[in-house]
């Protein structure tokens, strides 16, 4: 059984990535630790991007528990953590423009988490021996809806989302699999 599975059993919108990688699982894992996603061009354009959506959308007067800054690994609370597998927690309404987050303290709070019209996300990364001298790292996204509100709202912009997200999670994967490689060379 995964941790992720602690978190979020089923997730009503969910996807997941792998990649193999000939370096050891404690140097993937260590990679996937330090991996910041700030990094990746690609992220932080697409980031910037919806800052300026957010920017044109903003309404003056307006005061929510909304972000005031970009959005990034930071945002996630370390849920738990094993050898060979790392759950991120988020929760809010990720859809709006200001992305308004619930904070979270812990795994507790992560699980307790059940305001009216949010989602809770939980995203891993777990290492798997595949072979003598090979592993896999995987990443899965699931989602749960609190309610029927946050599910309609939330829906449309997965169907959104998604696409980008798993481009940037499969970019993820790349570049820990290969900084577990370098430092294995």
């Amino acid at each position: 059984m995964s941790l992720i599975d602690r978190y979020v059993p089923v997730g009503l919108f969910r996807e997941r990535h792998h990649r193999r990688s000939g370096a050891s699982a404690a140097a993937v894992m260590a990679a996937a630790r330090s991996f910041r996603p700030e990094d990746d061009p690609l992220f932080r354009r697409l980031i910037a991007l919806r800052e300026i959506t957010r920017l044109v959308r903003s309404q003056p007067g307006r005061t929510s528990r909304s972000r005031a800054s970009s959005f990034g690994i930071d945002d996630f609370t370390l849920i738990e953590e094993t050898a060979d597998e790392i759950v991120y927690g988020l929760a809010g309404r990720l859809w709006r423009p200001t992305i308004e987050l619930v904070p979270l303290a812990d795994a507790p709070s992560f699980l307790a988490q059940c305001d009216p019209g949010t989602v809770k996300l939980a995203l891993n990364l777990a290492v798997r021996p595949i072979s003598q001298g090979r592993v896999e790292l995987v990443t899965e996204t699931r989602v749960a809806c609190a309610d029927r509100a946050a599910l309609l709202r939330f829906a449309p912009y997965w169907c959104v989302i998604r696409p980008v997200s798993g481009l940037l999670r499969r970019r993820m994967l790349a570049a820990i699999c290969r900084a577990a490689e370098a430092t294995s060379a």
